[in-house]
């Protein structure tokens, strides 16, 4: 439901809201910001001082209060009388309210549906990380009140530096939520009134509402305030803003204290012995007014700091002197001529020992600028020679291109062919400058050479190109070319053509001959083709006719030596294979050959089979001969051994008997 702003009379954005849960929660209709927590618009008098008040409390494990103060970090068990006095006002504007609600008609429940972004998923989450962190602000506290109560060993400033800068991070943030929550607190003339009583009455920071009341019950201005909790309300509001302005002149006090002690100790830096720390070097400040400014506790700390920056200092201003150094070493080298990236390391100390930038820098700071200058003259050397040759490079390719045009002259004028060779094309151009260009001694690239032959190659393309063309004329007009045809009776022949007018002049000839050489040279290859042909189909009726005896000898088993042909002649000259061979002679002769083979083979294969029987003859006496000398071997052996027992038993008698014998 709805609910009013904590100032009368003006209108809040903020408006309370119940959800299904009986949880309350606020929505602001211009932002459209949806929260749990109050905002401070709706928050009353006694709830506006206790968002303010530094002290908190807690329970310990066993259930039991204890009371933190965010900026001192003090820890007691009794309620401070400050947050007593807020949960009596507290209680008391509870108690107030639910009067005023039992003496009023129960508001009736909107009817206003809850927010979509502010449903209960994300409102129960939202909860669970408020309570969380909670938790672990009440363990931090609890962690910071028994760091607080345990006493600092010696010497651990860095612990205690800590400690100070996390209460100056407390001050800050409380001093912007005291500021916060005076400019949303309301004010009006009697709350005004009050304030002025207190500050005319001396009321201090540390007074006690008793105290407060003693002094200043008198005034008429201490009945401007009706009730005794809007005074204790009022006095902790001022004593909280009082505290604030002494919080901050205690700063400015500070930081004014502490800028003079740094630049006490700015005008000694150069004769300080930092090493020694700050008890040693006080010495050098005996009797400097700005020495008391500053508490003795706080003095090492400030020392130590100062001496980080100082040093910081110093080292960037020896940089920054080495950089200037460096750069006007090297511009210098720059400009000077006479050094080179020839130029040696000896050189370059005896010619710059007398500048303050070389005498300024270390040994190897030099080194490093010299080493520096020569890898730069070096890039700039092989810049100028890239440039250089780059240069060649583009006067070499023109030069190329030129002499390509005057080959392309020549071979267009028909001074020479695609047969003529280089060294009659060299005499034709030697005296031309686009052939004495290209043998200058800065010309790279390909030789003169090189590019008459890339030259021909690519006038052979177009040659075949054009050779193409022709023969498709010829296909299409069905000319009939013969060895006796002439370049005249060609051109009658195809010249009407448009295609052949394409065709290079000087090719046109040597096309021609090509055509009538490639006819003669298919002709010779049809009439070599017929003769292997007819090789192959003799040697197929010979082998034919060969079978046919073979066949003869394995069927009959009568052909010897002394076989005559007119014999075997009778028996196989009905055979349709008998008259592949139509020669008689050549008959005859094939069959006295294969008679000699036949038998021949027959011996060879006898004589193998001898061969053979004998190696198998002599491998089975050889393992006999080995097994006698292995048996032999092994009969000796055992005759040794029995020799050398018996001698080792006569050995052993021996001795017994001469043991007996003693």
């Amino acid at each position: 439901m709805p609910a009013t702003s904590a100032a009368p009379g003006k209108k809040s954005d903020w408006a309370e809201y119940m959800n299904d849960a009986g949880r309350k929660y606020y929505h602001n209709k211009a932002t459209n910001v949806t929260q749990w927590e109050k905002p401070n618009e709706l928050k009353t008098q006694a709830e506006l001082a206790a968002s303010s008040c530094l002290w908190k409390e807690y329970q310990t494990d066993a259930g039991k209060k204890y009371y933190y103060h965010t900026e001192t970090k003090a820890t007691v068990w009794d309620e401070p009388a400050e947050h007593k006095a807020i949960r009596e006002a507290k209680a008391a504007e509870a108690d107030r309210s639910a009067r005023e609600k039992e003496a009023s008609p129960s508001p009736r429940r909107s009817p206003s549906p809850e927010p979509a972004y502010a449903s209960r998923d994300r409102l129960d989450r939202d909860r669970g990380e408020r309570a969380s962190s909670r938790d672990r602000d009440s363990v931090r506290d609890r962690a910071s009140s028994r760091d607080r109560d345990r006493a600092p060993l010696a010497g651990d400033r860095e612990r205690d530096r800590e400690r100070a800068s996390s209460r100056d991070r407390d001050r800050e943030r409380a001093s912007s939520r005291d500021r916060d929550d005076d400019e949303k607190r309301p004010a009006d003339s009697t709350t005004e009134n009050f304030r002025a009583l207190l500050e005319s009455a001396g009321v201090s920071s540390t007074w006690t509402f008793d105290m407060t009341m003693h002094a200043c019950q008198e005034d008429p201005r201490w009945k401007t305030l009706r009730t005794q909790g809007e005074r204790k309300l009022a006095l902790l509001d001022y004593q909280a803003a009082k505290r604030r302005a002494e919080r901050e002149e205690k700063a400015k006090k500070d930081s004014r204290a502490r800028d003079s002690f740094i630049a006490m100790l700015r005008e000694q830096a150069p004769s300080l012995k930092w090493e020694y720390g700050w008890r040693k070097a006080s010495a050098y400040f005996e009797g400097d007014r700005r020495l008391d400014l500053v508490p003795e506790k706080d003095r090492d700390d400030i020392f130590e700091e100062f001496y980080e920056v100082w040093n910081t200092e110093q080292k960037e201003t020896t940089r920054t002197s080495r950089r200037d150094n460096i750069r006007k070493l090297r511009t210098k080298l720059d400009d000077d001529r006479h050094m080179t990236m020839m130029t040696r390391w000896k050189k370059f100390c005896d010619r710059y020992k007398d500048e303050s930038s070389f005498r300024d820098l270390e040994p190897n700071d030099r080194l490093e600028v010299f080493e520096e200058f020569i890898r730069s003259a070096e890039k700039r050397d092989d810049e100028t020679r890239r440039t250089t040759a780059d240069a060649n490079r583009k006067a070499s390719r023109k030069n190329r291109l030129l002499f390509r045009a005057l080959l392309a002259e020549k071979y267009d004028a028909g001074e020479f062919s695609l047969k003529t060779r280089y060294k009659d094309v060299y005499s034709q151009v030697r005296n031309d400058l686009r052939y004495t260009n290209m043998v200058s001694p800065d010309q790279v690239g390909s030789l003169p050479a090189e590019l008459y032959v890339d030259f021909l190659d690519e006038m052979e393309e177009k040659f075949e190109k054009d050779k193409k063309r022709v023969k498709d004329i010829i296909k299409e007009r069905k000319f009939e070319l013969t060895r006796q045809t002439t370049l005249d009776q060609l051109s009658d022949a195809v010249g009407s053509s448009s295609r052949y007018q394409t065709v290079h002049q000087f090719h046109r000839k040597a096309i021609l001959e090509d055509l009538i050489a490639a006819m003669k040279e298919k002709e010779v290859k049809e009439e070599r083709r017929k003769e292997k042909d007819e090789e192959r189909q003799q040697k197929k009726n010979i082998q034919k006719f060969l079978d046919l005896l073979e066949d003869y000898r394995k069927i009959t088993k009568k052909l010897q030596p002394s076989t005559p042909w007119w014999e075997v002649r009778e028996s196989i000259s009905r055979q349709s294979n008998f008259d592949r061979i139509t020669d008689e002679v050549e008959r005859e002769r094939l069959f006295a050959e294969y008679k000699s083979r036949l038998f021949k083979d027959s011996e060879a294969e006898i004589e193998k089979r001898k061969k053979e029987k004998k190696a198998k003859k002599e491998k089975k006496e050889k393992k006999e001969k080995s097994k006698d000398d292995k048996a032999k071997r092994h009969s000796t052996s055992a005759k040794r051994d029995a020799e050398d027992e018996l001698e080792s038993k006569a050995k052993r008698a021996r001795v017994e008997s001469a043991e007996t014998s003693d």
